[in-house]
């Protein structure tokens, strides 16, 4: 026997829980604090890096600070994931590889980077970044070996800081910068216990390291570092995760205002023994002296996010409210406008009733329908009729 429409049959037998609809939705979990992953920094972090050796004239003003050895050039240090040694992960929502290289031996920070470590989701998300240890004691140093200057119109190149003479008319504010593959999207403030940027206090100065030195054969050591108080610093910032993309890490400290120091050029002749100058015109500067592990971030979900991991767990429900591209109810409204349908609900039996009105007047449903029915027809009155 061939099936026939109820509706066709004029049997008024279609009841809602005999409906079904396909209907396009993603399967969804509202939960904060899941897709967990940290990301470390570096280190150290160069974060200002001009090229004070090529064509520099005379030579005197001309310094190789910071020089990248892979490619004997001078840029600012990438986002890394480090660890002391080399590592990497398979997780159900994504993978991550924690590297040990120094940023110094990447070759193009952008198609290079990953070798320096990185993060990964599957899938995206709105998340969380939450410094892992908030609250940490952390110690902060800053070197500043070299800052511009053009001394001619035709002649430029740099000098060397030698020593801090006044740092009290500047501020410094401590930034972590993410990376997504390659490219820094999220510049964040470091915050202090209040939630407040955080502003570093300067302790007192030293020389800087080894590698902040230009010694030009001379083995002078220069104090051009910085050195501040230990802080209590937080991170506690939303952060847009997209699938597939590689997030690294790397911190600076923004200067605001004038510095004023004794600068000397290659041959450790004292050009000035109090110059000014402000952030505009460092040449080269290094954020370093923390621990990595108190500098650590974790990103994780926010709360709503697509479940794709097996252990996800999701209801069909909140599933179809928050990813349908139509709403359940908005579906069976258009089933009802489309097929002219009636829903009407028999408080004799507690059921619903879905069908035609006329099919429903033509059949029995135990109750006489033809009492609850406006049988009003709308028609119009034209004048001169």
């Amino acid at each position: 026997e061939t099936p026939q429409s109820n509706f066709l049959s004029h049997l008024s037998t279609w009841k809602a829980a005999n409906l079904y609809a396909l209907v396009p939705a993603r399967l969804m979990r509202n939960a904060s604090g899941q897709r967990s992953q940290t990301i470390t920094p570096y280190t150290h972090g160069i974060f200002i890096n001009e090229d004070l050796a090529t064509g520099a004239i005379p030579s005197t003003y001309a310094f190789g600070v910071y020089q990248n050895t892979a490619q004997s050039i001078w840029q600012e240090d990438p986002g890394t994931n480090y660890n002391v040694t080399d590592t990497s992960g398979t997780l159900t929502y994504g993978g991550f590889y924690q590297s040990s290289d120094s940023p110094t031996n990447i070759v193009d920070p952008q198609t290079d980077e990953s070798r320096l470590g990185y993060v990964a989701w599957s899938s995206g998300f709105n998340g969380n970044l939450l410094l892992t240890s908030n609250g940490a004691i952390v110690e902060f140093k800053l070197a500043i070996p070299a800052i511009e200057y053009e001394y001619d119109p035709d002649k430029w190149g740099g000098l060397l800081i030698d020593e801090f003479v006044d740092v009290s008319n500047a501020e410094f504010f401590p930034r972590a910068i993410i990376y997504r593959s390659g490219i820094p999207v999220l510049e964040l403030p470091v915050l202090d216990i209040n939630g407040d940027p955080l502003s570093l206090t300067p302790a007192l100065f030293e020389n800087g390291e080894a590698i902040d030195q230009d010694h030009n054969g001379f083995g002078h050591n220069h104090a051009n570092a910085i050195v501040f108080e230990a802080a209590n610093v937080f991170l506690d910032y939303p952060i847009e995760i997209l699938a597939t993309s590689q997030y690294s890490i790397k911190y600076k400290i923004e200067i605001v205002g004038s510095i004023e120091a004794v600068v000397v050029d290659d041959n450790d002749n004292i050009v000035s023994a109090n110059y000014v100058f402000d952030a505009e015109e460092i040449a080269k500067a290094r954020v370093y002296g923390y621990d990595p592990a108190d500098l650590q971030v974790t990103i994780s979900t926010a709360g709503e996010y697509v479940a794709t991991a097996p252990t996800d767990q999701f209801t069909f429900q909140y599933s179809l409210q928050s990813s349908a591209t139509k709403k359940p109810h908005e579906l069976f409204s258009e089933i009802l406008s489309r097929f002219g349908l009636s829903l009407i609900y028999d408080y004799s039996s507690s059921t619903f009733i879905l069908d035609t009105l006329n099919d429903v007047r033509r059949t029995s449903i135990g109750f006489p329908i033809d009492d609850y029915i406006d049988n009003l027809q709308p028609y119009e009155v034209s004048g001169g009729q």
